[in-house]
């Protein structure tokens, strides 16, 4: 004879089975974000769009995120995953086997590569950090700083090693310019329709500009 399930352990089936249905439908609803955001802006979205597109009623979406800014927070959900997936996968060190133009093309690539997979909501992700003025976008600061802390370790390791010159000015307002500059011109050039040939003239012209920018003659 099959002995009763206890209330305590029904009870810890019960709050699983409810987080795993949460986690579902967030993700269904950044999925219907994304997929909005191929033909329509983000300010023009709605809630209820982004509500219909995950299968669930508007005032359902509030279950899942706060009232205050439900669309901005599925967003930046929706971002954050996709930056961890891309911090998993690539090297951001400044390899001794690699000369440092190598090393700028290998995160070019890496950000093209990331624009293009995510343009529509890394696009708005960017937008929605600084709209708000006087306001420090801290959201978007954090997933740049390892980028930066990264960048900043290769250009000093790089002038130790005569690979640039010492005299460009401090590392750290440099890469703030250049990580700036390489996703607004990414921003500009992938979120639009392009062609294999639009991308390689963004990665050249982009290692041309950070390279200039640190000092190193082209």
């Amino acid at each position: 004879m099959t002995p009763p399930e206890s209330p305590r352990l029904r009870r810890s089936q019960s709050a699983e089975d409810s987080a795993a249905r949460r986690v579902r439908r967030q993700l269904q609803l950044q999925q219907s974000l994304d997929d909005l955001l191929r033909h329509k802006s983000f300010r023009d979205i709605s809630v209820t769009e982004v509500a219909a597109g995950a299968g669930i009623s508007h005032s359902s979406v509030y279950t899942y995120y706060g009232d205050r800014d439900a669309k901005t927070e599925i967003l930046r959900d929706a971002m954050d995953a996709r930056f961890a997936a891309l911090m998993a996968r690539v090297d951001l060190r400044f390899g001794r086997m690699e000369n440092f133009e190598e090393y700028i093309g290998r995160l070019l690539d890496d950000i093209i590569g990331f624009w293009e997979e995510s343009g529509g909501l890394l696009g708005a992700a960017m937008a929605t950090s600084f709209e708000a003025k006087n306001a420090e976008p801290e959201w978007w600061a954090g997933h740049m700083a390892p980028w930066e802390d990264a960048l900043c370790e290769a250009v000093e390791e790089a002038r130790f090693a005569d690979l640039l010159p010492k005299d460009a000015g401090p590392a750290r307002p440099l890469v703030q310019m250049i990580l700036g500059m390489v996703f607004k011109r990414c921003h500009d050039v992938l979120t639009a329709p392009h062609t294999d040939e639009d991308r390689s003239e963004l990665r050249e012209l982009l290692q041309i500009a950070v390279l200039r920018i640190l000092g190193k003659a082209c």
